[in-house]
């Protein structure tokens, strides 16, 4: 027999593992020859061609030939059409068998059995390891499996063999890596799949885990995404781990890059020193700062022990990101505005923004008519309106979402960003007989979206392949702009500098790019103490222009004295 498993990543990055579809892979491959097929969904059409190929040899060989979807909300239709093709191929019937598995799967499985009007002759329903096992042992045993796999769930991890040490998945040098130490979730965030699930932590017993550390290492994986939901939701553990992690990759430096996954509250000292130390990268969950909306969601929040754990982080230099969700109910668009601006005046090193998606199987869905909220029907469930956020407050936020991910994200504004805003509103306030209590950073990023429309700046020019948009450049011209208008043209060359020297630094950290910097001030001066200050800084310090090199180490040295 010839099993077949296709998954279709959301997009053609590194990090478009097939993880879910290997797993399976794993624990069937004992038993039967397993083709594991993967590409992005955009590609999706490619992949009739491969699997007409694979199957009509399997046909050739008078061989029964088993063909299993992993089924995401995000390629759900892509999937659903690949499967349909496959069924046009099956020209001698009764030899291809067509099954699906995987969360969307598990939560929505209305419409993909045969029974239902879908292509699908098996459903598996939770996880898949031991189920497809079961199905596939039926085929063999050309016994007729039933239509669906209800509900699986397993007590123990231990038995499962890992994909990244069978050779499912490789590890070549400069790879990424997608690695599950755990499965569950102690916590019930209703728009999230583990609302529903065990309320506990299953966890991979020590001996994979070392055993595939070990690899990724000594093969020198580039980067090394760790998938638990909340990393840290046992604290004690999570130490244990990082303490395993940094013992590990000190036997053999070879720069990889580690990402986690964890909850702000539950940071300690001695998280943030080993992430420190293992030069980690941490997204944290914050969703909204909103307590009304967080407890509509079952999410607990306390805004105390959040901003002591971004705190540990920031005092550890530890490079970390923050998640929100725009379109929650109990929130609305003015929410949605403090969240951002309490999010970015924490510095994240990127602020990712998400609509609302109100995913089948999980106790939002379950409560979207008591909470008066329509979304789509169809994947990827997202919201349409709720009481408080109306179609066009949704439309806003989207933009201030697309916005911020311009402005902050892509350029680079971390390391300026607050500055340069408080600055602003310093001016602001100083010409005016009141200050403004109410402007906020995201009033800020409105006025660059006005500024981008005015430029005939899309966000498509931003990110399609090859753009010649140079944000940085962009972002001065604004900020020129508003200096203009608040009548300090003094301040721009110092957020001139301030932009093009962060925008060196990350060109050099994150591709190994040296640049040619043309600054207005002397380097130890304004990117120091005293350039926190703008304002003040420059009353009490003069321009010294001049040429500097910035190496791929995101060193200065001094190119020139002359003055430009």
């Amino acid at each position: 027999m010839k099993l077949i498993l296709v998954a279709l990543n959301f997009d053609d990055s590194p990090e478009a593992i097939p993880l879910g579809a290997a797993c399976i892979a794993s624990a069937l491959k004992k038993a039967l020859q397993v083709e594991l097929v993967s590409t992005d969904v955009a590609h999706a059409t490619e992949m009739h061609e491969v699997l007409h190929k694979s199957i009509a040899q399997g046909f050739r060989q008078n061989d029964v030939c088993a063909l299993g979807f992993s089924l995401y909300c995000w390629n759900r239709a892509a999937s659903l059409h690949l499967a349909q093709a496959a069924q046009e191929i099956n020209a001698e019937a009764g030899k291809l068998f067509l099954f699906c598995g995987g969360p969307e799967a598990t939560a929505n499985s209305s419409g993909l059995s045969k029974a239902e009007g879908g292509p699908f002759d098996a459903v598996i329903q939770g996880e898949g390891e031991e189920a497809a096992i079961r199905l596939i042992a039926g085929l063999l045993g050309r016994n007729s499996p039933e239509p669906t796999s209800f509900l699986s769930s397993l007590s123990s991890l231990s038995s499962l063999s890992s994909p990244w040490l069978d050779g499912t998945l490789s590890v070549k040098r400069g790879s990424a890596v997608l690695w599950e130490l755990a499965r569950g979730c102690p916590f019930r965030c209703a728009y999230c799949y583990e609302s529903k699930g065990a309320n506990s932590l299953r966890y991979y017993p020590m001996e994979r885990i070392k055993a595939e550390l070990q690899v990724f290492i000594q093969r020198d994986a580039a980067y090394v995404s760790v998938l638990d939901p909340t990393f840290n939701a046992d604290p004690k553990r999570a130490s244990q781990m990082l303490d395993l992690i940094i013992k590990e990759q000190s036997r053999r430096d070879n720069g990889t890059q580690w990402h986690f996954e964890a909850r702000a509250e539950l940071v300690t000292e001695a998280q943030a020193m080993h992430f420190a130390e293992l030069g980690a990268s941490v997204q944290i969950g914050l969703q909204t700062s909103n307590p009304a909306a967080a407890s509509l969601l079952d999410r607990g929040w306390n805004r105390e022990k959040f901003l002591k754990g971004i705190a540990l982080l920031n005092r550890y230099d530890v490079s970390f990101g923050l998640d929100l969700i725009y379109g929650l109910p109990g929130d609305d668009i003015k929410g949605f505005k403090k969240s951002l601006d309490f999010a970015l005046g924490l510095q994240p090193n990127n602020l990712d923004i998400f609509r609302l998606a109100v995913l089948p199987g999980t106790t939002l869905h379950e409560r979207a008519g008591q909470l008066g909220i329509e979304a789509d029907t169809e994947a990827p469930y997202l919201v349409q309106s709720t009481p408080s956020f109306d179609a066009e407050s949704l439309d806003r936020a989207e933009k201030l979402a697309e916005l911020t991910d311009i402005f902050y994200n892509q350029g680079k504004a971390v390391g300026w960003f607050l500055q340069v805003y408080q600055a602003l509103r310093d001016f602001h306030n100083s010409r005016t007989m009141h200050a403004l209590p109410d402007f906020h950073t995201a009033d800020l990023i409105e006025q660059f979206g006005a500024f981008l429309e005015a430029e005939k700046i899309s966000r498509e020019d931003v990110f399609c392949n090859n753009s010649s948009v140079d944000i940085p450049q962009v972002q001065c011209r604004f900020f020129a702009q508003c200096c203009n208008q608040l009548a300090v043209p003094q301040l721009i060359p110092a957020i001139e500098d301030l932009i093009h020297y962060h925008a060196g630094w990350a060109r050099a950290l994150t591709e190994g790019k040296s640049t040619m910097l043309s600054l207005h001030y002397h380097p130890q001066e304004i990117f120091g103490r005293e350039g926190l200050k703008l304002k003040a800084f420059i009353k009490h310090h003069k321009q010294s222009p001049a040429h500097w090199h910035m190496d791929t180490e995101g060193e200065l040295s001094p190119v020139s004295k002359k003055i430009f």
